[in-house]
């Protein structure tokens, strides 16, 4: 045979012609080598230390003898201690793999120069070599320093201890970039037969083909252990090929299926193809469905020897199969439950093609139970003589105009005669199918009558609303006005235009109101009525009293969704109750607090235990001479003007001045530093009120005594007042119009 054929057969199996350049390296040579070494290794200690000498010497000549075949054959040797970690090259294997001088070698640096697109096949094959205990057999990629790819052909064994355990892996590395070049070039000068090449491209393309299509392919052996497997199994269920080469396909489907499986396998191993939907678990935790096929294959003989299987992955179309199925059922019980009439009808034409009738198809219980009719009578009847009415009430031109146009069909409150029942109103409902209408409606007497009694009680409620004097509004959970009443322009300046869509709690005019009003809404949306009143701002900026009255707001089904309001203003009720209170507390002649609210306020001081606090009490001198000489008018007048002089002298709101006699006045002071700080502001209050009052034609001169005090710690009422009048009556019999002070106990004990 020539060696042309020789060499085209070499490449027509590949990838075994890689392996070429190994026969370089005798094979008595290398392998008696590598066997010697290891024996002499695992020599006794005794043996060792008889033969060292020897042993040395053959050693190194064994050695050197097996480097010289090796760098003559142009193979690099390798060695990995897996304990330590540590890689050892020849100086060969570091030519071919580029290790820098003085660095020594390593993994890392191993996978760092391996081109990327063949890194992780190289390091799975490591593993799987290792984890199978078979020979380690690859070629890949070297990317050098100056960017040139050089093919290396790589093969290995590893070794293992008593107990299984790896401990070390050797072998040999060959640089095979030639003799692509040299593929290349046979194929160009055609050295390789038209017909081989065509079966090397047919090999390649298969090859390709396996490893780049989405669905997957594996070979089995007869007992379904995998042997091979294309690499899309990563795509499809997330293992390496490597983890799933030397399994069983079986451990890899879903328990519930694992009999069909063997099942097929059966039918296989009797020579006949079979096909099953199974579910293959994928590397994250679950399961997908794929369509998988087993084909025997066959020995020359005919023996069945294995097989061949393909998994499709179905998992969407059989979650789509599923969905559809579900929801078949979910339509059928849809109808079966619908509420509402539903029938299914098919058009019936005239040789014109004029539709004249229509054929009941399907029908859904209310259907039945509203025709009073059976479903086995509908189904095949015809819809004119099941139903006359149809016809004569215009529907039936409707649903033919549907059947034409295809427009859908849309009508409500139909008026429809049903004989034995009388006028019914409805809402129908059509769509258009290739040749079929659905036809759905739903019986809205009632809902029509209650709209028409619904329309008259607005229209009364409008009418109410628009003439009432009060201002009524609906306002949402938010706040917003969403109507108000006419009567709003009136009332308040505001058009109902300006009003509806405002937030309600902008009309309010204080803060309290706003915090009222915040409070009601509380109650109101649990369900209560409220009632209170509120300060209103007008459109003109005035700010009106009114009383407001608020009540839930409820939809059809009985929530609560809102609010509505009414309005009416009660100034001259307020004005008339305020005056009520300001007369019921304050007198009338002087303006000051009666006796009864003073000494109420008094009573609150005292018990509150506030300090600093001093009581003037004030006595008009001569006070019944001025009646008697000028007249209780002129009388009057001088209660008046005192009354007004004290208010002018009271420093803060918190002061307060009271009349608690007839001729007798008191002032409270708060915020006192002492008894000096009371007198002084006596003596401005006595120097005030000896200014002349105007009565009448005549100018009167009056002046007043006062007594002064502080309020004392858990101190009573009574003792407090009888303490001031007591200091008051000294100043009347020290000559009058003077201030006289007495401290409290507390004081004068301090004092001694």
């Amino acid at each position: 045979m020539p060696w042309t054929q020789v060499f085209a057969g070499a490449l027509d199996t590949l990838p075994s012609w890689l392996w070429l350049a190994v026969s370089l390296v005798p094979d008595v040579v290398m392998l008696a080598g590598i066997a010697w070494l290891w024996r002499s290794l695992m020599r006794t200690q005794r043996e060792a230390r008889r033969q060292l000498a020897e042993t040395t010497d053959t050693l190194a000549r064994r050695t050197e003898t097996l480097r010289w075949a090796a760098e003559l054959a142009d193979v690099g040797v390798w060695f990995w201690t897996f304990s330590s970690g540590v890689v050892e090259w020849s100086d060969r294997a570091r030519a071919q793999f580029a290790l820098p001088s003085g660095q020594s070698p390593s993994l890392d640096y191993f996978y760092s120069v391996i081109y990327q697109d063949d890194r992780e096949r190289v390091r799975a094959a490591i593993d799987a070599a290792v984890a199978g205990r078979q020979d380690y057999r690859t070629v890949f990629r070297v990317v050098h320093p100056d960017g040139s790819h050089h093919w290396i052909a790589a093969m290995g064994r590893a070794l293992y201890a008593a107990d299984g355990t790896p401990v070390s892996m050797g072998g040999v590395t060959i640089d095979v970039t030639g003799l692509r070049a040299i593929e290349d070039e046979l194929r160009a000068l055609k050295v390789v037969t038209k017909e081989q090449a065509t079966e090397l491209d047919l090999a390649r393309r298969f090859r390709l083909f396996a490893e780049n299509a989405s669905d997957v392919v594996m070979e089995t052996d007869n007992a379904g252990r995998i042997r091979w497997i294309t690499p899309s199994v990563r795509l499809r269920i997330g293992l390496e090929p490597g983890d799933v080469i030397g399994e069983r396909f079986v451990q890899f489907v879903h328990p519930d299926e694992r009999d069909r499986v063997r099942a097929m396998e059966d039918q296989v191993a009797r020579g006949t193809a079979a096909e099953s939907r199974l579910r293959l678990r994928i590397a994250a935790d679950g399961y997908q469905w794929f369509s998988v096929s087993l084909r025997p294959l066959f020995d020359d003989r005919q023996t069945v020897i294995g097989r061949v299987g393909g998994w499709r992955d179905i998992h969407r179309e059989v979650q789509a199969q599923e969905v559809l199925a579900a929801e078949r059922l979910r339509l059928r019980a849809t109808l079966e439950g619908m509420l509402d009439p539903l029938v299914i009808i098919e058009p019936v034409r005239d040789d014109d093609r004029h539709v004249v009738d229509f054929t009941y198809l399907d029908v859904n219980p209310a259907a039945c139970a509203w025709l009073r009719v059976d479903r086995d009578r509908l189904v095949g009847a015809r819809l004119c003589e099941t139903v006359p009415e149809v016809d004569s009430s215009g529907l039936l031109r409707a649903i033919s105009e549907l059947s034409d146009t295809g427009r859908p069909l849309v009508l409500d409150d139909f008026p429809f005669m049903l004989r034995g029942v009388g006028l019914r109103r409805l809402d129908v409902r059509g769509i258009h199918g290739d040749e079929w209408i659905s036809l759905a409606w739903r019986d809205v007497t009632e809902r029509h009558d209650a709209t028409e009694k619904l329309a008259a009680s607005e229209e009364q409620f409008r009418l109410l609303a628009e003439n009432s004097t009060d201002v009524i509004l609906r306002l949402d959970a938010n706040d917003i006005v969403l109507w108000v009443s006419p009567s709003v322009r009136p009332v308040l300046g505001w058009t109902q235009a300006e009003a509806i869509g405002q937030d309600g709690k902008t009309f309010f005019a204080t803060t309290e109101t706003r915090e009222q009003y915040e409070r009601d809404k509380a109650r109101v949306l649990a369900g209560q009525g409220a009632a209170s009143r509120a300060q209103v701002r007008a459109a003109t900026g005035d700010v009106h009293w009114m009383e407001v009255r608020t009540f839930p707001y409820r939809t059809s089904e009985g929530a609560v969704s809102g609010m509505v309001a009414s309005m009416h203003i009660i100034d001259a009720e307020v004005r008339m109750e305020q005056d009520l209170e300001y007369r019921a507390r304050v007198d009338e002649m002087t303006g000051l607090l009666n006796r009864r609210e003073l000494v109420e306020r008094l009573a609150g001081i005292v018990a509150h235990g506030e300090q600093a606090v001093g009581l003037l009490w004030c006595d008009i001198d001569g006070f019944k001479a001025i009646n008697d000489l000028h007249g209780h008018a002129a009388g009057d007048a001088v209660l008046e003007a005192l009354g007004e002089r004290i208010r002018s002298c009271l420093r803060s709101s918190d002061d307060i001045g009271g009349r608690i006699g007839g001729d007798e006045l008191v002032v409270v002071l708060h915020g006192i530093e002492g008894l000096a700080d009371a007198v002084a502001c006596a003596e401005s209050l006595r120097c005030r009120a000896a200014e002349p009052i105007p009565a009448g034609d005549d100018m009167i001169e009056a002046t007043i005594s006062i007594g002064v005090t502080l309020v004392a710690p858990e101190e009573g009422i009574d003792a407090l007042l009888a303490r001031a009048d007591d200091a008051m009556y000294q100043a009347k019999q020290h000559g009058k119009n003077r201030v006289v002070a007495v401290p409290p106990p507390a004081a004068v004990t301090a004092a001694s």
